[in-house]
């Protein structure tokens, strides 16, 4: 593990860290990654059905639910 100090002006660009290309976006995370993005609820809801009815097969929708998913939308 490493460790810095705490910068005051330390400003991050999500838009940039997370590629970004158009508002608005569904981000997916476990809790270690980003593990789903997309701009369309239909996808959304794909991605979770399709992992709900085959966890073994879609890893990420697994790793989500299993950590207890944390879902953004900006």
């Amino acid at each position: 593990m490493t460790w810095r100090p705490y910068q005051n002006d330390y400003v991050v660009d999500y838009k940039e860290e997370l590629n970004v290309e158009k508002f608005p976006v569904i981000l997916v995370f476990n809790r270690e990654e980003l593990v789903f993005k997309t701009n369309k609820v239909e996808e959304l809801y794909e991605f979770f059905k399709t992992g709900l009815n085959n966890l073994s097969g879609h890893e990420p929708c697994y790793s989500a639910i299993r950590s207890g998913a944390i879902i953004f939308l900006i």
